[in-house]
């Protein structure tokens, strides 16, 4: 699954943007205000639409308060009024239901919300929908079709706690891979508890389990410095081990909160994986194919790791496209540009239409080169992030 192309009108802050999108990698930059979060999240709207077409899976509607404001002063008395109609529209492909391995089949789709009382509109998005239900007869026939990773990892993932019950850790289906999707929140205690079942599981049936097997992979592929990941049913925690050594260990609760935020975040992101497809065995990442929205994806990180984490990210995920709110500057994007081919394909300089949009895109546009557009119109999301000569 890969979207290309992103329109919103009326959305949160945005009048009326247009936005392409890499099929690989986006990453978006801007300060306080520009409209970043609020771009993953008209993304996020889009991609629920897939979901209308699978029963008890979580989509994500346009909510009343999303509706841009506008502010008037009228002698002295603030007037304020939303505006209507929200719109969210979104160009892609994906894989044909109906013939896997043919040509991916081109999609519009557009949501909208026509004011405060009125639900968000299905019309538009039908195409789309019809998809998720295909997908649902195939996999309820017990056919082994690819079924696309879909994750959004906002900034509450760091601070709100859901109940351990609320996490689906059991015997359950592969759509459970879609569960909480695009509102994913604590990570750390999923992680903990799916490892430890997997872990019971695995000691029980006397042979490797092949989920916790692309997990523990996904957590070395991302951590070069890792040679091993597993949970100590004796000291009931989930450990590491460092290069060779076998007594270089650590326990994953002493590692810092940048650390322990991305390892779930990417632990989390293979599980589903792993749930939604199978058939891939230990190689779910690498084969996984889908659509990943990260929101502040350096936070707490080390200088020397925020450079890297986009191309460490890729590297363990290759075929998911990726949006992200990544507030590095354009100098340490050209460092990680060398430190790995491929690692930054496209940029969003700014987001026109947000407030603060243009003044953010004309700062960025002076440090890295070719950065589409001028300071007015639609972002051509296209900057050429070789070091300046």
């Amino acid at each position: 699954m890969k979207l290309r192309r992103l329109h919103l009108d009326n959305f949160r802050a945005f009048q009326a943007t247009t936005v392409e999108l890499d099929p690989q990698l986006t990453l978006v930059l801007g300060g306080n205000a520009a409209g970043k979060t609020a771009l993953l999240d008209g993304i996020a709207v889009a991609l629920g639409s897939l979901f209308q077409g699978i029963d008890e899976s979580p989509s994500r509607h346009i909510r009343k308060e999303e509706a841009r404001r506008s502010v008037f002063t009228i002698n002295g008395v603030v007037d304020l009024h939303a505006s209507w109609p929200v719109v969210v529209e979104a160009t892609g492909s994906m894989r044909d239901p109906g013939d896997p391995a043919g040509p991916p089949l081109e999609l519009t789709w557009r949501r909208t919300l026509e004011g405060p009382d009125r639900r968000t509109t299905r019309q538009g998005s039908k195409n789309l929908e019809t998809v998720g239900q295909a997908y649902q007869e195939q996999v309820r026939a017990g056919q082994l079709i690819s079924l696309p990773v879909i994750a959004l990892y906002g900034t509450q993932r760091l601070w709100l706690r859901k109940k351990a019950t609320e996490g689906v850790t059991g015997v359950g289906n592969r759509f459970d891979g879609y569960a909480d999707c695009l509102d994913i929140a604590a990570t750390e205690r999923l992680l903990t508890d799916w490892m430890k079942q997997r872990t019971l599981i695995q000691v029980q049936q006397g042979r490797p389990h092949p989920q916790l097997a692309a997990v523990t992979l996904a957590i070395s592929t991302c951590l070069n410095e890792v040679s091993r990941v597993w949970f100590d049913l004796a000291h009931d925690e989930i450990r590491f081990e460092r290069g060779s050594n076998p007594l270089n260990v650590e326990s994953f609760s002493m590692l810092s909160d940048g650390y322990r935020s991305v390892i779930a975040m990417v632990a989390d992101l293979a599980r589903r994986a792993a749930v939604l497809n199978p058939q891939h065995g230990e190689q779910a990442c690498q084969l996984a194919e889908g659509v990943v929205l990260i929101d502040e994806l350096d936070l707490h990180l080390h200088p020397a790791w925020q450079r890297r984490i986009v191309a460490d990210l890729q590297r363990t995920f290759p075929a998911v496209a990726g949006h992200r709110h990544h507030p590095l500057s354009s100098g340490a994007l050209q460092r990680e540009k060398r430190a790995g081919p491929g690692a930054v394909r496209k940029l969003v300089a700014s987001v026109p239409g947000a407030r603060g949009g243009p003044r953010q895109q004309c700062a960025a546009g002076r440090r890295v080169r070719r950065v589409g557009a001028p300071c007015r119109g639609r972002v051509r999301a296209q900057a050429d992030l070789r070091p300046a000569r």
